[in-house]
């Protein structure tokens, strides 16, 4: 086994741990979960993945993230590709122009019927401009991904670290995310 592969299961093993014990509304393992686990640790950042889980796990309880600061940006995105959700937005970690695959920028959720929110993935985002004047022409990359513009002058990256995608890891829409009757159209640029 190699040492990301280890490093993703024991990261994984912690993260479900930590949800069991302290997070009621945390996903069940089921087929999806098993497909989405396949896929970031088949990853040659797999690492990288697993810490961002570990970093967004306490966010499975959206109340978390708002005491965090983050805030609902968007109603839920969709698209004939798939949806995006409701992206929750922390203001200062955008504005702080650092990409840290510990500290995402954006978490993503996705309404439930009850009306709560399960969170699916996160963004990373950085306004071009401050990206530009730090490091010129080069397109900002985590996990070996180049980001993409995103809404309102930023570079974007979308990881579905809580939901498996069809489409990859880090395709910015999700074919099995929906958003309920009368959502969103595409409003995020990509």
């Amino acid at each position: 086994m190699s040492a990301a592969r280890a490093l993703l299961l024991a990261a994984t093993v912690a993260v479900a741990a930590a949800c069991s014990s302290d997070d009621a509304t945390a996903p069940a393992a089921d087929p999806a979960e098993a497909a989405l686990q396949r896929a970031l640790a088949a990853s040659p950042h797999a690492a990288d993945l697993a810490a961002a889980r570990a970093a967004t796990a306490r966010y499975h309880q959206v109340e978390r993230a708002i005491a965090d600061g983050y805030a609902a940006a968007s109603p839920c995105v969709s698209s004939p590709a798939g949806a995006m959700g409701v992206h929750y937005v922390n203001g200062a970690l955008v504005g702080d122009g650092v990409l840290d695959v510990a500290r995402p920028e954006v978490l993503l959720y996705a309404p439930e019927r009850d009306g709560r929110m399960r969170l699916i993935g996160v963004e990373y985002m950085v306004p071009q401009g401050m990206w530009k004047a730090r490091h010129g022409a080069a397109l900002p990359q985590l996990f070996g991904q180049a980001f993409e513009p995103g809404p309102m002058e930023t570079y974007a990256l979308h990881a579905w670290v809580w939901r498996h995608n069809p489409s990859g890891t880090f395709a910015p829409f999700n074919p099995s995310v929906s958003c309920p009757a009368g959502g969103a159209g595409a409003a995020h640029a990509h």
